[in-house]
């Protein structure tokens, strides 16, 4: 496990300048798929692209006005990169955003959801992905 979140590390600093993002990201994510899942989509975006930069203003400001902790945000992100990988597709995380922003609004008006992850699993499965 530890050489699977060294990778991850390694992954993430590749990919994103700024430690401080860098260090919350890995102070919240619970496994390694969560940092990889993260950087995939991210990089789906040209380096130093702004779509890239209004990507993660996006996760972050949404993640934090979300009643979800940014924990829960890193493994609702990493099943919806799982789920478009395994349909043989690519997103961007602007897109993945974008579906986790409707799934957290689902969570907060419906009593019946009441975790984010879940959720998203949930709605992949009934509904899919377009992203």
């Amino acid at each position: 496990m530890k050489q699977l979140w060294r990778t991850a590390t390694e992954l993430l600093t590749s990919a994103v300048d700024d430690t401080e993002l860098r260090g919350r990201l890995l102070e919240n994510a619970s496994h390694p798929r969560e940092i990889e899942a993260f950087v995939r989509l991210l990089t789906t975006h040209p380096p130093r692209d702004p779509g890239q930069r209004e990507a993660i203003k996006q996760f972050l400001e949404f993640s934090d006005d979300s009643v979800a902790p940014l924990s829960s945000w890193l493994e609702a992100l990493a099943d919806i990169h799982g789920w478009v990988e395994a349909q043989g597709r690519r997103t961007t995380l602007k897109m993945a955003v974008g579906y986790l922003a409707c799934c957290d609004a689902a969570v907060k008006t419906r009593p019946d959801l009441h975790d984010l992850p879940a959720t998203v699993r949930q709605m992949l499965e009934e509904y899919g992905f377009d992203g």
